[in-house]
């Protein structure tokens, strides 16, 4: 199992590997992330916290509850070069190589349907 260390806001975690659901949540919390003009910076900040918190939570029975005090802490104390530092290191962990092999078997599977 791989692990990450990320430090942010004064504080060290460790994130292991994603699990399905964990790398779910963390696809969809990056969604929307489109910033067209400046009043969408703090938009931004919130998807990054968001993005930040549910990959250190994961997605046990408290995910959501152990979430909701990684995002306090950050918007209380991480600065925007840490959420962009931290979030890239978040996206590298997204197994996309795996997720690329399940949509080409997903395609095969409906062309040998539809033929």
């Amino acid at each position: 199992m791989n692990y990450s260390n990320i430090r942010i806001a004064g504080k060290i975690y460790t994130i292991p590997s994603f699990s399905p659901k964990t790398t779910e949540k963390v696809i969809k919390s990056l969604r929307g992330f489109e910033v067209q003009e400046l009043k969408d910076i703090p938009k931004g900040n919130q998807i990054l916290i968001n993005t930040i918190a549910t990959a250190i939570s994961g997605s046990s029975i408290l995910s959501q509850f152990h979430a909701f005090f990684i995002r306090r802490r950050l918007i209380n104390q991480a600065n925007i070069e840490d959420l962009i530092e931290v979030t890239g290191k978040v996206i590298e962990m997204i197994p996309a190589s795996e997720y690329y092999h399940i949509s080409e078997l997903i395609n095969r599977l409906q062309k040998l349907i539809t033929k």
